[in-house]
């Protein structure tokens, strides 16, 4: 996989979340994880903890999404599917309260569970272990035990990604909510910030560098001079 293609990536869901830094309109952290001394996140978000990843194959978490999609095309409702609760990569139970639900519908599952608003199918999960599973512990794992990240971010998620297809969210039920107001303030800051630094590039352009012409090297002027026809003769 090219760098430059997950780099996309988590920019591209970063800004989906509403992150911005400095100096760009990326939303993702210039040395992604710990490298970057300012958080562990996989984005630049001030509020919410997150990890991504990028996948070129249909993950099982995905076939089984657009299973139940195909299945409803005149319903046309939002599709949730729920993770199992799992020990060392082995089933334990069929039902669990982590969500796992494409990006385009978030708005929809928000306005539902807080006002009741909009049908939500529910599905729990079949088949194998999910590898999306091992992607939400590991992202939690990691925000608990970062310095950087444990009481600054106040949210957080797993987000896996296909090119082809957008990106799904992996989160628990019960941070829906505050998670999603989260993003929208986020972005409301995210434009307002990308408006002030417009304006303030627009005031203060960068000054225009001036290229000064090289002075002629003594050496070549010295045997120039030399060549030139005595007018004493």
């Amino acid at each position: 996989m090219r760098s430059t293609q997950w780099k996309n990536c988590e920019s591209k869901c970063g800004i989906w979340l509403g992150a911005y830094r400095s100096g760009t309109k990326s939303g993702r952290i210039p040395l992604s994880g710990a490298n970057s001394g300012t958080t562990r996140s996989d984005t630049a978000h001030q509020y919410i903890f997150a990890e991504v990843k990028r996948s070129k194959t249909y993950l099982s978490a995905v076939k089984l999404w657009e299973e139940y999609c195909k299945e409803d095309k005149k319903k046309k409702s939002v599709h949730i599917l729920t993770l199992p609760i799992a020990e060392n990569k082995k089933i334990i139970a069929k039902t669990s309260d982590i969500w796992c639900f494409h990006n385009d519908d978030a708005e929809f599952i928000y306005s539902s569970l807080k006002n009741n608003i909009g049908k939500l199918e529910i599905h729990e999960w079949k088949g194998n272990y999910p590898s999306v599973l091992t992607l939400y512990h590991s992202t939690i794992r990691t925000w608990k035990n970062s310095l950087l990240d444990r009481h600054r971010k106040v949210a957080h998620c797993a987000i896996f990604s296909h090119s082809k297809i957008g990106f799904w969210i992996v989160i628990n039920k019960n941070d829906i909510i505050n998670w999603w107001e989260l993003v929208l303030q986020a972005r409301i800051e995210r434009e307002k910030f990308l408006k002030e630094e417009e304006e303030f590039m627009a005031a203060n352009p960068k000054p225009v560098k001036i290229t000064m012409p090289q002075k002629a090297d003594n050496k070549e002027i010295t045997n120039e001079s030399s060549s030139q026809p005595s007018s004493e003769k």
